[in-house]
């Protein structure tokens, strides 16, 4: 087993990673993180400064992100929400149809 811990926005990131597993008979399960600009740019201003990711890093993969979606190859997809005590809400993931 291994975990891809980085930000895919888009349909093309995430392919090169699910194919590759597919290939390999992995069981592919993603997690959708709930991304909001506003929530995601008073996060990255708690950081520290050399942990910080320029604003326009932030606003152009904003722009860029494809929510997933089954049909790219996914066996299990959760959406993740941070709750209002801090801790993760994960749900199954709903397909818009």
């Amino acid at each position: 087993p291994f975990v891809v811990d980085n930000t895919n926005p888009t349909v093309a990131d995430r392919q090169r990673y699910i194919e590759s597993s597919s290939r390999a008979s992995y069981e592919i399960i993603g997690y959708y993180f709930e991304s909001k600009v506003e929530d995601a740019l008073a996060r990255n201003d708690q950081r520290t400064e050399t942990q910080r990711i320029p604003v326009q890093g932030v606003l152009h993969t904003a722009k860029r992100l494809a929510l997933p979606s089954y049909a790219e190859g996914f066996s299990r997809l959760y959406y993740v929400r941070l709750a209002d005590n801090g801790t993760f809400c994960v749900e199954e993931w709903q397909d818009e149809v």
